[in-house]
């Protein structure tokens, strides 16, 4: 069964892509995605999402497809345990270890792993399903052979860009921008550092700042300098169902 999934940065372009023929819509969730700041969601507008998809008899899918610390992996529980408790139930994620971490708590939950994952072949389908995902994204130069060889082998639902960007290694797997901003303490958060990570990072060096620290990059080109913003921290929310 083929599926348009599309992308969205607010509610208005969640509207937007449901109203004009997209059987889902993914959403990056403020600060534990690749997307940047102003294209990610809050919790509760996410929430507000999830139940428009829902009304429509669609999907929304929510990512956390960074690569987070062993430090984050309790705020990463809370902040999707407080997602699940409001009816969300498809997420996009990259890191294997929080696939198997979520999928063990809830079942149920649907898990797709994220193009940062880099698939490029059958045995990398074969690991994210092991994992718990059901669906993977195929890496951006994968040949139709390989693509045909996966659903055939790993039996796992295959998600093809129409378009993306390209690295001059693999996407997924550059983390120069990672390593020259942050030494690697934040992977593949070149657009935002989750609220909840800066401030458990400031918290443990003793230097917390009361209104937290946002790193974001101002446009997309990896050439442009990195700038710190700051914004109010912020933590799980629970909503009615």
């Amino acid at each position: 069964m083929a599926e348009l999934l599309a992308s969205g940065g607010s509610m208005e372009m969640v509207r937007a892509a449901f109203d004009n023929g997209a059987d889902a819509v993914y959403v990056g969730a403020t600060g534990w995605s690749r997307r940047r700041a102003q294209y990610e969601m809050d919790d509760a507008a996410i929430v507000e999402a999830a139940r428009y998809a829902r009304s429509a008899g669609k999907i929304l899918r929510v990512a956390f497809n960074t690569l987070p610390a062993s430090s984050e992996v309790p705020l990463f529980l809370a902040r999707t345990e407080a997602l699940y408790a409001a009816g969300v139930r498809d997420f996009i994620l990259t890191d294997p270890g929080l696939m198997m971490a979520l999928k063990n708590r809830h079942p149920d939950t649907i898990l797709h792993a994220s193009v940062g994952c880099t698939i490029i072949n059958v045995q990398d389908a074969l690991f994210y399903k092991e994992a718990g995902a059901s669906q993977v994204v195929a890496e951006c130069r994968m040949g139709k052979e390989t693509m045909r060889r996966i659903k055939a082998e790993a039996g796992v639902g295959l998600e093809i860009l129409v378009h993306a960007t390209t690295c001059y290694t693999l996407l997924g797997r550059c983390t120069m921008s990672s390593y020259t901003k942050h030494g690697h303490r934040w992977m593949h958060r070149g657009r935002t550092i989750s609220p909840e990570a800066r401030t458990a990072a400031a918290s443990a060096t003793g230097s917390v700042s009361p209104t937290g620290t946002r790193w974001a990059r101002p446009g997309s080109s990896r050439r442009r300098a990195w700038r710190c913003r700051t914004g109010p921290t912020s933590s799980p929310t629970t909503f009615p169902t």
